[in-house]
């Protein structure tokens, strides 16, 4: 039986990159905005929710005890969560995985790193379709990335 832990940790770019991706964002589409990026991590523990040391030592490996987590506003905004491509595993999964074994959490059987944007529009409302399929060449590779709007959808794959 797997257990699982999703976390928000630190800005996934750089402000020069995330100015950058917004600047690309408003030459294609008009009234909508990325007010962030953020890294998503999903660790899959053998057997049930990990103890206390374990968690503490995952979020230091994973950089969560610097002051992780959603922006303030995240609750108002879509958010668009870019994921390996579903049924593979990233080479950064390997990595981790292996030095989080290395330094200790040997019940720990997969770790994985997606990235969530978050989004808002001048009208308030959800993106289009239309807007989505604008987007999405920005935020993500189709050959190697999945995109997603719910991180259930992540656990369920």
């Amino acid at each position: 039986m797997l257990s699982f832990r999703v976390s928000v940790g630190n800005a996934a770019l750089s402000s020069f990159r995330l100015e950058k991706l917004r600047s690309a964002l408003a030459s294609k589409v008009s009234g909508i905005s990325i007010t962030a990026a953020r890294f998503k991590y999903f660790a899959a523990f053998n057997g049930p929710n990990p103890s206390v040391n374990d968690a503490v030592l995952l979020d230091r490996l994973l950089s969560l005890d610097t002051a992780p987590g959603e922006p303030e506003e995240a609750a108002l905004q879509q958010r668009l969560l870019v994921i390996p491509r579903i049924g593979t595993i990233s080479p950064w999964s390997s990595k981790a995985t292996d030095i989080a074994r290395c330094c200790g959490l040997s019940e720990i059987a997969r770790i994985e790193r997606g990235m969530v944007y978050y989004l808002e529009t001048a009208s308030g409302k959800s993106l289009s379709q239309s807007q989505m399929q604008s987007i999405l060449p920005l935020v993500h590779d189709q050959m190697t990335e999945s995109v997603l709007q719910d991180d259930g959808d992540v656990l369920q794959k």
